[in-house]
């Protein structure tokens, strides 16, 4: 669990920004729009439980805010890798969920918009900016996508069909 000060909590989320959401509660439709643009765009962090003027209102991770965040993805289509985990600002809980940029497919909400992240704000992608989003992430190759796995722990043996024999940088 991370533990700021209200001074270091206020600096890191001075503004809204291309990779922070501020949230006071865990609307299933506000959740899943951030989730979207964040995965379509860099990947950000949603923090629950803080509002619009970074007024640190407090949310403890439950059961009910969990479910929120699960049905606020599951609802969306491909929305990437996200984490939910609890912070406290001076003794404060907020929780915060950490959503990854999605490197293969485009992922939109459940009503059918394209959302990205733009200076705080989620904006719904057209034309040819929605050409460019997919075809950015279709025509990568399945091989060319990062697995997520530290090279240093595949042993030769695992490595050695893959690599016809050869070792690659």
């Amino acid at each position: 669990m991370h533990q700021w000060s209200s001074a270091e909590f206020r600096s890191l989320v001075e503004r809204e920004d291309d990779d922070v959401e501020l949230k006071s509660g865990a609307s299933s439709k506000k959740l899943q729009e951030a989730m979207v643009a964040f995965t379509n765009s860099g990947g950000g962090t949603i923090f629950i439980g803080v509002d619009d003027q970074r007024h640190v209102l407090g949310r403890k991770r439950d059961r009910g805010t969990d479910d929120a965040i699960h049905e606020a993805a599951l609802a969306a289509r491909n929305v990437g890798r996200y984490s939910i985990s609890e912070s406290n600002v001076d003794g404060t809980p907020i929780v915060v969920v950490d959503v990854e940029r999605r490197e293969d497919e485009v992922a939109q909400t459940s009503d059918g918009r394209v959302l990205q992240r733009r200076g705080g704000r989620n904006v719904a992608v057209f034309g040819a900016e929605l050409w460019r989003l997919m075809s950015s992430r279709a025509l990568r190759r399945y091989e060319a996508s990062p697995s997520g796995v530290d090279p240093s722990t595949v042993t030769p043996e695992i490595a050695e069909p893959y690599t016809d024999g050869e070792r690659k940088a």
